[in-house]
């Protein structure tokens, strides 16, 4: 299964929810107020579940105790995934034109991880 995903795409398919708001297209909304914006990040949310999932499962993998060739080549495959999924959020982020949305991933948690299959 693929951890690529498109954000416009994802959120256009959400469910409708009484008393949610329902977007078809986000990177050009042309009527915004705070509830609209409150409701976009809910679905946002929704949308950006691939990158979550990745993240946890980088979590998990990294928090183990043990460690054997199997599991550093899984760290490695789940870390070109999450490079991948994030590097796709962030390109949409950039092209959305909304102010304020999170794109710097470079936190020491994050930035651990760029070393850790040759650290372990």
């Amino acid at each position: 299964m693929s951890l690529e995903v498109d954000i416009p795409s994802s959120i256009s398919k959400f469910p409708w929810w009484c008393g949610l708001s329902h977007f078809k297209n986000v990177l050009n909304i042309t009527f915004s107020d705070g509830n609209k914006k409150h409701d976009l990040a809910k679905e946002n949310f929704y949308a950006c579940l691939s990158i979550l999932t990745s993240y946890l499962e980088l979590d998990s993998l990294i928090g183990l105790d043990v460690y054997m060739e199997k599991t550093i080549d899984m760290i490695k495959s789940e870390l070109l995934r999450f490079d991948r999924a994030l590097k796709e959020y962030v390109e949409c982020v950039e092209v959305s034109g909304m102010e304020g949305l999170w794109t710097e991933w470079n936190f020491p948690k994050a930035h651990l991880w760029e070393h850790i299959a040759q650290d372990i």
